[in-house]
């Protein structure tokens, strides 16, 4: 979603993408959150939650997307990317 991008007075070299409404998806199916590259880090973690799935805490905590998180590792409170994804396409 942009936060946490800085970007130099010359701008940047080639493209830059921010996906819109259809890769905000999120769901709960067999004990899994499945969720769109452009849906909030915050959501897909208050889904978990509400779904009773744990592991995702540590998204509360990260600005941005699911995409921008799983592109960085992105991690906080001891909780990263790289020990909660299953998989990605």
């Amino acid at each position: 979603a942009g936060s946490n991008l800085l970007v130099r007075d010359g701008g940047v070299r080639g493209v830059v993408v921010r996906l819109g409404r259809g890769f905000v998806d999120i769901s709960a199916r067999d004990n899994r959150i499945h969720a769109g590259a452009g849906a909030l880090d915050l959501s897909v973690a208050l889904t978990a939650r509400d779904h009773g799935l744990a592991g995702l805490e540590f998204l509360s905590g990260v600005p941005g997307t699911i995409g921008g998180a799983l592109r960085m590792n992105a991690g906080a409170y001891g909780g990263d990317m790289a020990r909660v994804v299953g998989s990605a396409e």
